[in-house]
């Protein structure tokens, strides 16, 4: 595989036809996937340091249990050699702005942010295309992700007129605050985001602002808010834009009304999903339609006894030694639900470091059920001062992070890391990333309980395998 600058050359599988678009850390191409026999988008990254990979396999996981037709599909994701992509169905269309605002059709996206504003839009197409977006948004939502860039350039309108939504790559799950979670900054499109994003306020209503200045710019064809990123963000949250009727004579009332409410500076007023997906619905019975499995999971009911085996096992880790627990089952029977509540428990108390991952069958990457469970276990240590970071370091990390390069996310590994040898003898490599992972763990354990939960072991992979029998 060769990865030079924009210029992906694909594999062995996957041959690459053409490249369809490029982004901030991504680019997107053609490619035709050859043991799927079909062509597909091949989503792969600009440079692969570590930070960039963790996004990307977040930007793939957020999204690979939930499906809905005004979703883009995600089909695999693949790490080989040092370079890391994922591969989804491709989707021929143009952007949403250019389908509802044909006079704007063939303008670069960054020509049409105009001060003044355009013909009124075909407002048929504007209406079905509304619906079939709010309910892509909607599906995102009851599944608990947001997508926090919602733009455009980002939705894909078919010749069929299907609305695609894509781009996932600053997604967020929508969950309640834990002990590991670090803020990751401010990312996004200035022109699009809510006033409260600045602050670094995530919520439902941030994607529906999103969504009113999508619908302002096909109202009017122009931004609500125009200048500097810095310009706009200080400009939203100190006055609301023209109306677009006060721009464009003779648009529907109902159309400007919804905008008017989505663009409201304080989220607590805007529409919320309940009030969007009865107004989507309003003609167009079947917007929403589709499936839209998430994260979320019904309570847990009569599962004392199995609830009770676990915290009979913590206990037992508290005295001193490793257990390890199987719990299988027929599918849909609780498994998931069972043991999410017992780890919660635990952090909401205290008790432990819950590192937990999950085990996906659509991937094709090193140490597949383990790798979700670094991923969370780099956010804990980047959580952590510098100081309580050097003391759990293993003597050497040059081989896990050879293993586990997302732990380079961490400054202190990949201080440490200077100098050190890396192993050239494969095995000896592996032997060496083992037992530097079981010295962290050990030094992690000493300070408190540590909780390792993988969900789907199913998918594991003999890597994997050898790997939680050596720890």
């Amino acid at each position: 595989m060769k990865l030079a600058g924009d210029d992906f050359q694909g594999t062995e599988r996957f041959a690459v036809r053409r490249r369809l678009g490029t982004g901030g850390v991504g680019a997107v191409y053609e490619a035709y996937d050859r043991e799927r026999a079909e062509t597909v988008a091949l989503k792969t990254l600009r440079w692969q340091d570590p930070t960039a990979i963790y996004r990307l396999k977040k930007e793939f996981r957020s999204l690979s249990d939930v499906a809905h037709p005004n979703l883009v599909s995600l089909y695999e994701l693949v790490a080989e050699a040092d370079t890391w992509f994922y591969t989804m169905e491709l989707v021929d269309g143009v952007d949403f702005l250019a389908h509802v605002r044909p006079d704007l059709q063939g303008q670069p996206e960054a020509a049409r942010a105009r001060s003044h504003p355009g013909p009124a839009p075909d407002i048929p197409r504007l209406r079905a295309a509304l619906s079939q977006l709010v309910a892509g948004v909607l599906a995102l939502h009851r599944a608990g992700i947001l997508h926090r860039d919602l733009k455009p350039s980002n939705v894909l309108v078919t010749r069929a007129g299907r609305v695609v939504i894509l781009d996932f790559g600053v997604a967020a799950v929508v969950a309640p605050a834990s002990r590991r979670q670090t803020e990751e900054g401010l990312w996004g499109t200035a022109a699009y985001m809510a006033p409260e994003e600045g602050d670094g306020q995530r919520s439902p209503a941030g994607d529906w602002y999103a969504v009113g200045v999508m619908l302002y710019e096909s109202l009017t064809g122009r931004l609500p808010f125009l200048g500097s990123a810095l310009k706009i963000m200080a400009e939203k949250t100190q006055q609301d834009p023209p109306s677009p009727s006060e721009l464009v004579p003779g648009l529907p009332a109902d159309l400007v009304d919804l905008c008017r409410g989505l663009l409201l500076r304080d989220p607590a007023h805007r529409p919320g999903d309940a009030e969007l997906r009865q107004r989507s619905r309003a003609g167009h019975p079947t917007a929403g339609a589709g499936l839209a499995r998430g994260p979320w999971l019904a309570p847990l009911v009569g599962r004392a006894r199995e609830l009770a085996e676990l915290r009979d096992a913590f206990a037992l880790v508290k005295s001193g030694p490793a257990v390890a627990l199987y719990v299988h089952g027929p599918s849909g029977i609780g498994k998931s639900a069972l043991v999410r509540q017992f780890v919660d428990a635990l952090e909401q108390e205290g008790a432990a470091l819950v590192l937990s991952g999950r085990c996906y069958e659509r991937e094709s990457v090193p140490y597949k059920a383990l790798d979700g469970v670094i991923d969370s276990l780099s956010r804990h240590l980047m959580a952590l001062p510098r100081a309580q970071v050097d003391a759990v370091l293993p003597r050497e990390v040059a081989a896990l992070t050879r293993l586990f390069s997302v732990l380079l996310r961490v400054e202190a590994f990949g201080d440490a890391r200077v100098g050190e040898r890396e192993p050239g003898d494969p095995l000896e490599l592996r032997r060496r990333g083992f037992a530097s992972l079981r010295e962290l763990f050990t030094r992690l354990s000493a300070r408190a309980p540590v909780v390792v939960f993988i969900d789907d072991l199913q998918w594991a992979d003999q890597d994997s395998i050898a790997l939680l029998e050596d720890l």
